[in-house]
């Protein structure tokens, strides 16, 4: 094993591992169980071979109702409608809000932008004489 790699300290963990849980005939132990008063649990330990166990009826039928189960459909139920200023729907310019992260003192809208067509959701502005839509 240490002859396979270059470098023998990647191989030193699996000899020492083994080094100490070898069973010592002298004392009747490894070296593991005198030092912890128990043996470790070994990489091979932590995967069980078991065979299969059969079930208990209380376990079948809780796997059964759990197929069964279907997640509820979600709702957009929501009644509430956003808040609008009541100013927007008679205004003639309004100001525009740039979602991003801005550098210091750096303003958080841009305008004032003359209103040309409203509806309940959108407007078009006249923006650096070119009409543009927002929501």
């Amino acid at each position: 094993m240490c002859h396979e790699n270059e470098s023998w300290t990647r191989s030193l963990p699996i000899i020492l591992l083994g080094l100490r849980t070898t069973w010592h005939a002298d004392f009747q132990s490894t070296p593991v169980e005198l030092l912890y008063g128990e043996n470790i649990r070994l990489p091979c330990d932590f995967f069980e071979d078991t065979k299969f166990q059969p079930q208990s009826e209380f376990v079948q039928k809780l796997k059964a109702t759990m197929k069964q189960v279907k997640p509820i459909p979600f709702s957009y139920n929501c009644k509430q409608k956003p808040f609008v200023f009541k100013d927007l729907q008679n205004c003639s310019h309004v100001f525009v809000r740039t979602d991003i992260i801005r550098q210091r003192l750096q303003p958080p809208y841009h305008g004032p932008y003359q209103v040309i067509k409203r509806s309940d959701k959108i407007f078009t502005l006249l923006v650096k004489n070119k009409m543009l839509t927002f929501l």
